[in-house]
């Protein structure tokens, strides 16, 4: 992600995974925080005003500060919403919007969840659809939730493992959801949203 002069992105060096800061001027380093050990990440961090976000493979979700990349606080998908890491990591960018940041854990009763920006504290919490249970691979996806206005109603587009669902903005509930794009290895693509519509 580059914004004002600075490049943020994740990456892993002797063994331990890093949320960095560049110059794009000359890339020199500006700040490096440390995260722990883990597998080499896959997910572009989001900045949000002052804050930047970011998504290790295993799910440690972290929000730091753009100036000195100190840690402001930490979520973790599979130990606090019982997610499951997908085959290849958690690689999304999370979603900032409104004072909330929206990600997607996977689990049964946490598809996805909207978090308060500030604190972290969780606002409210999806649930996967019954008429979408045992399709696909379920579980969190490798693509990154958008915002819809579709038939005038402000919610959050995501596609999982069970194919591509629409949850309301104002409470996490589901509002539509479709099962056809599901498959037992990998969905991938970000969806497509314009007007009433989305290409999934």
């Amino acid at each position: 992600a580059i914004v004002n002069g600075s490049i943020f992105t994740l990456g892993r060096s002797k063994g331990k995974v890093r949320l960095v800061c560049r110059s794009t001027a000359d890339g020199s380093e500006r700040w490096a925080t440390e995260l722990g050990s883990g597998g080499e990440p896959n997910a572009t961090p989001t900045v949000d005003g002052d804050a930047v976000l970011a998504i290790t493979r295993e799910g440690k979700l972290v929000c730091a500060t753009v100036a000195t990349g100190e840690v402001v606080w930490t979520r973790d998908f599979v130990a606090e919403f019982s997610g499951s890491v997908p085959t290849w990591g958690y690689s999304e960018s999370p979603l900032a919007e409104g004072g909330l940041v929206i990600c997607t854990p996977g689990a049964d009763d946490a598809l996805m969840v909207a978090l308060d920006r500030a604190t972290g504290e969780t606002v409210w919490k999806s649930t996967l659809p019954d008429e979408m249970q045992n399709k696909g691979h379920l579980g969190a996806g490798y693509s990154s939730p958008v915002v819809s206005h579709a038939a005038g109603v402000h919610h959050y587009v995501q596609m999982f493992g069970g194919g591509v669902i629409g949850v309301a903005a104002a409470d996490g509930a589901t509002l539509w959801g479709y099962s056809r794009v599901a498959n037992g290895t990998a969905v991938i693509p970000t969806p497509i949203v314009q007007d009433d519509f989305v290409f999934a």
